[in-house]
């Protein structure tokens, strides 16, 4: 059985389990031919641009076996790992002798640049490695963490080859062990790893990952992130999230953070989560969602603006955003078993992810 990306097939306060991947298959049509296109180009493309973009090669230099300059920007290393989710969850609809070859190439790639402590990420290794931990407003080591686990999770449901797993989790132990309870009081700049946590629980049923997923989201509130360019707003950082009423700041990270407020809900069944993201689903349904099922207004901290400013010819609505939006609206529609949400997964889908 191939479980997806949200498993609720234990979950106790899912209103709905998804099915298991290997159960369903898509007939001809639209989305069959979208998958088609995905297996056939899109993922050999991905693969062969993080080549030449130095994704790959960064995580070289990191295992300290090859010189050479970092390339990219300082999440570079999340681009590799959110293509490994994808190449899993592909192999999952079938074999492919050449995409596997290339996932474990990748997979390769990130054993060797682990460290003994479990920590990996290119950048923080290689270019400033005295300041590992101490940008968490912008240094995205946690970000990258939370796509590495997602990553590790999808290949092993989908092939049983769990190596990546394993990397996975002695980075996610080396995480609590600075980030847990009654540990360093930090949360990340740019959510993404709440979600991912959760599901690493789910997926091997250690408690510890839930609750280090609680801990970083009880950490949102106080400011310690800084004002930044944008205030406390854009980081999600200015108000509890049990308090939260309204959709704040930058969308991307908005929105993955409601998907990981989901995600513990669903395993907590806590009253107080649940308000907070209803009130914070109607805020964006009522005041910030385009005709298209698009998210961002505003290209200035690229984030949701006032409610009901929402212009049409200099919108940001990237496609992250939407991606984040269906992601969140997933996790609602499995918590409550209410259409409105899988409405809303079906109009972004087809106005504003897919555009070809």
């Amino acid at each position: 059985m191939v479980i997806g990306p949200v498993d609720t097939s234990n979950t106790p306060f899912a209103k709905l389990r998804a099915l298991p991947l290997d159960e369903l298959s898509l007939g001809e049509g639209f989305w069959s031919r979208r998958q088609a296109v995905n297996r056939q180009a899109s993922l050999r493309h991905g693969y062969e641009h993080l080549e030449r973009a130095g994704n790959f090669h960064n995580l070289k230099l990191a295992t300290g076996r090859v010189d050479g300059e970092y390339r990219g920007m300082v999440f570079a290393d999340s681009d590799v790992y959110k293509w490994l989710e994808a190449a899993a969850y592909d192999l999952a609809a079938g074999p492919d002798s050449d995409l596997r070859g290339m996932a474990e190439h990748a997979i390769n790639l990130v054993e060797a640049a682990q460290g003994n402590d479990g920590y990996v990420n290119s950048y923080w290794q290689v270019v400033e490695p005295d300041r590992r931990w101490e940008d968490l407003t912008h240094g995205h080591e946690m970000y990258c963490a939370g796509h590495l686990i997602q990553a590790a999770v999808a290949y092993d449901r989908a092939t049983g080859n769990a190596r990546l797993l394993s990397v996975a989790r002695r980075f996610a132990d080396y995480i609590y062990s600075v980030f847990g309870p009654n540990k360093r009081t930090g949360t990340p700049g740019h959510p993404e790893i709440e979600m991912a946590l959760v599901e690493l629980y789910r997926h091997t049923a250690e408690r510890r990952y839930m609750e280090l997923a609680g801990c970083l989201v009880d950490r949102r509130g106080d400011g310690s992130l800084g004002p930044g360019r944008f205030g406390s707003e854009y980081f999600q950082d200015h108000v509890a999230v049990r308090e939260a009423s309204t959709m704040a700041g930058h969308v991307v990270r908005q929105l993955y953070l409601t998907a990981g407020v989901a995600d513990l809900y669903l395993e907590t069944g806590e009253q107080a989560l649940y308000d907070a993201l209803m009130r914070q689903w109607s805020d964006m349904s009522e005041h910030h969602l385009f005709i298209t099922g698009g998210v961002g207004s505003l290209h200035r901290g690229e984030a949701f603006g006032e409610p009901y400013v929402l212009p049409n010819e200099s919108c940001y609505c990237e496609t992250c955003a939407q991606i984040a939006s269906v992601m969140w609206n997933w996790r609602m529609l499995l918590a409550t078993g209410e259409a409105k949400y899988a409405d809303l997964v079906e109009l972004t889908l087809y106005l504003s992810l897919i555009h070809i």
